[in-house]
């Protein structure tokens, strides 16, 4: 019923840049960062390997195309996976989700899905499953490790690794057709938040409309999460109103809670929802990042953060109790309206540090520079193993063999190590960097597109 691939993945990018816009905000984005795309769709912690996976669509501006894919990046290393080394053949994603074998899935519009075990790739899609679109909104796992899919104009779908079951309107309810989340409780009641049509709950048989008060209006569902007690919590918005909404469920009783109490105006939209490791609420929305603490609400936007743009999308909390979202821009302020991705921690954004990681550093590294090909200024990055001390050299030669230039001729101590490379004043064409340290020695290529 799929197709079982193995791809060589040709991208490796080991780099340590971002924006650090202060201690608690880092920003990466194309400029910075070998992300394909500003355009942040789907985001992904695996706390089991500390890993992000990143999820990315296309921009636009004006007659330019930026396509997306899938990016997997563990602090200091990047890897990307599109068109050219992977299934991902329209490079965009559109939801991400991990299973309990700690497989990747991979949802995509037009594509069906995929699920890579880091190794192999397998395709589900509507020509070699009973699946009745390959347009994929949504994928999620419930505590059983079924898949559950939110497939765009018919509804969700089941899959146990063997049986695919179909809910539409005929079967369930009016507005399963269009959802912006299909999620799992602790007790693996299926949560369904519809983009028109508010908020369901299935326990294997029944579907039922949830909620109270708000929640019972013309309500656009957003996003889903569980505190600590495990408790769901929700955020909406109410159709043509633009008022966000935030509820949670707990001890069969709803609690709704109306921002409009506090010092800030409803009227605005709420779009993602995370709960970090103090049980505090972050809610991105449109004029900002919220937090509640179940008592008080502090906005963070850029009156009072070095933060770019207020528009937060999609976003998740890792181990390090960063929170992390995609960001955007009004269009008029910004040529596509994607920003890229934005780490945020009140104490301090802790990532992957170098000296996290020099005592992991076993042996010599030459990667590849970033970007390729480059125009006029490219990065290179090396790696000195831990616990030796040598002379380093890194030089650029031409494609004939002439050294251009040398880049590097000292001793360096054991870590990680970026130059910039500018060609400014070389021709188009084809070069070569080569790094020597003792007896190792490493020559990769590099094009400069002018």
């Amino acid at each position: 019923m799929f197709y079982l691939i193995s791809f060589l993945i040709l991208i490796n990018c080991n780099l340590l840049s971002q924006t650090i816009l202060s201690k608690n905000w880092y920003l990466y984005n194309r400029d910075n960062s070998p992300l394909p795309s500003n355009r942040i769709t789907s985001l992904l912690y695996d706390f089991n390997n500390n890993v992000y996976w990143i999820g990315c669509g296309w921009e636009f501006s004006g007659n330019d195309t930026i396509r997306g894919g899938l990016a997997k990046f563990d602090g200091i290393n990047w890897m990307i996976f599109n068109s050219s080394n992977s299934p991902i053949q329209n490079d965009a994603v559109t939801h991400l989700a991990i299973d309990n074998q700690n497989r990747i899935l991979i949802a995509s519009y037009g594509e069906g899905f995929y699920r890579y075990n880091g190794s192999n790739w397998e395709i589900f899609n509507s020509l070699n499953s009973p699946l009745p679109s390959n347009d994929i909104q949504y994928i999620s796992i419930d505590k059983n490790n079924n898949i559950w899919l939110a497939i765009f104009g018919f509804g969700a779908v089941k899959f146990d690794g063997s049986n695919w079951l179909f809910y539409n309107y005929n079967n369930s309810f009016n507005g399963i057709e269009d959802l912006n989340f299909i999620e799992s409780d602790n007790t693996n009641i299926i949560w369904f938040g519809s983009e028109y049509n508010g908020l369901y709950s299935f326990d294997g048989t029944l579907f039922n409309r949830r909620g109270e008060g708000p929640l019972l209006d013309s309500i656009s569902m957003t996003s889903f999460a569980l505190d600590s007690s495990g408790n769901p919590w929700f955020t909406g918005n109410i159709l043509f109103a633009g008022n966000g909404i935030l509820s949670h469920f707990t001890n069969q009783s709803w609690f709704n809670y109306n921002i409009a109490s506090y010092e800030y105006n409803t009227r605005f939209s709420y779009n993602t929802l995370t709960i970090d490791r103090n049980n505090n609420k972050f809610i991105g929305s449109a004029i900002g990042l919220f937090k509640f603490d179940d008592n008080f609400w502090t906005l963070f936007s850029t009156e009072n953060s070095p933060i770019p743009f207020n528009i937060f999308t999609t976003g998740i909390t890792d181990s390090k109790n960063n929170k992390i979202y995609g960001l955007r821009a009004p269009t008029n302020f910004h040529p596509t309206g994607y920003v890229g991705l934005i780490f945020f921690n009140e104490d301090s954004v802790v990532i992957t540090s170098v000296e996290e990681n020099i005592s992991q550093l076993n042996n010599y590294e030459l990667n590849q520079n970033y970007p390729n090909p480059f125009n006029p200024t490219t990065t290179i990055e090396y790696a000195i193993p831990n616990g030796s001390r040598n002379l380093v050299t890194l030089k650029v030669y031409d494609l004939l063999g002439n050294e251009v230039t040398t880049l590097v001729n000292e001793y360096k101590e054991a870590g990680r190590y970026k130059v910039e490379f500018n060609a400014t004043d070389l021709p188009s064409g084809i070069y070569f960097y080569k790094l020597q340290v003792a007896s190792f020695t490493s020559v990769k290529k590099m094009i400069l597109l002018k």
